[in-house]
């Protein structure tokens, strides 16, 4: 029960401290690529922006891989692409 809670506040907690992607976004300090993909552009935050990358291209690949007929890594990733420029524009 303890181990229990302990990992819940930890989990919890780590949130507190994680990369703000809507505050970035509204601070102009990332955008958008019609790659599926995140551009920086703030040095700052690179390394956040470089990890939310890799988990998309993880994600793009899963549905990739999952569709029928099979897709390309770039297709999945273009049309996430499209749908993300739309919703958040795409950088300038």
């Amino acid at each position: 029960m303890k181990t229990t809670i302990l990992v819940l506040f930890l989990f919890s907690s780590f949130s507190l401290f994680a990369f703000d992607l809507e505050v970035a976004r509204s601070q102009n300090k990332v955008c958008e690529e019609p790659t599926g993909y995140l551009k920086t552009l703030d040095p700052a935050i690179k390394a956040d922006v470089d990890e939310i990358n890799t988990k998309r291209k993880q994600k793009y690949q899963e549905v990739a891989t999952a569709a029928q007929p099979q897709q390309e890594l770039s297709v999945a990733a273009a049309l996430m692409g499209k749908k993300l420029v739309e919703k958040y524009g795409a950088c300038k």
